[in-house]
């Protein structure tokens, strides 16, 4: 009632929970639905469709702004009926897309991994190397420190190192609670456009220089592998179960 939702508990307490439209008037509430994970939805008279969460309200897109009843299927979907606009049927977001808009410093990433605790490490379009955490995305590599690095790829290892392919030969090793250190250059082919660490301690490379190469790091030593002479550049690895 009057843009706010009120819940009142058994005992005959009633509690203000708040107002979920604050920038307009939505007119009377016309249908009132809990679903099953205990979000309460509000259809109003002309303000639209509104969520509830336990803390916080949404306002939900509709085809028409006068919704006259709620119904939730056995999917969870939540189906609203509109003066107007038809059945509406309003489902969970699957896919998110992490654009600018977001927050996010970057357009194009050219690689991309996550590590133990949860955080995301991806190289960009740029160069740059790049993390994102619950306060959300931060460019890593700044400073003098990674001057001179144009980052392409990189993956995390069984033991929490972080692995970065760059550029003119250039590989970086960063291991977890560590920093980020040169661990390979003058025995490489050329630029790394894959990397992948096998769960039996190896890391492989694949890099376009003068040749096209494959190369995989194990104890320390650099081994190149013979490719066939098609071969142009690797851009992806994956190991299977064999």
């Amino acid at each position: 009632t009057a843009g706010h939702l009120f819940r009142c508990s058994p005992d005959g307490v009633m509690k203000d929970r708040g107002e979920f439209a604050r920038d307009s008037s939505p007119g009377d509430p016309t249908a009132l639905l809990e679903d099953s994970e205990g979000a309460v939805w509000i259809g109003s008279a002309f303000g639209g469709l509104f969520s509830y969460n336990g803390s916080t309200f949404e306002s939900i897109s509709t085809s028409r702004p006068e919704i006259q009843c709620l119904l939730e299927d056995r999917e969870k979907s939540i189906w609203a009926g509109t003066l107007g606009g038809g059945l509406d049927r309003i489902r969970r977001r699957v896919v998110q897309l992490q654009g600018i808009d977001g927050g996010r410093p970057f357009e194009s990433i050219r690689s991309l991994t996550e590590d133990a605790q949860g955080t995301l490490w991806a190289t960009t379009e740029n160069g740059m190397l790049a993390r994102h955490s619950d306060a959300g995305w931060e460019t890593v590599s700044t400073g003098a420190a990674w001057a001179g690095y144009n980052l392409t790829c990189l993956t995390l290892d069984s033991h929490g190192t972080l692995w970065i392919g760059g550029r003119s030969r250039k590989l970086l090793q960063w291991p977890q609670g560590g920093e980020p250190v040169l661990a390979q250059s003058h025995q490489l082919i050329g630029t790394i456009f894959a990397i992948l660490a096998g769960p039996d301690g190896d890391l492989w490379l694949g890099q376009v220089g003068t040749v096209t190469g494959l190369q995989h790091l194990r104890d320390g030593k650099v081994i190149t592998a013979k490719l066939p002479g098609d071969v142009r550049t690797i851009r992806a690895m994956a190991k299977d179960s064999r």
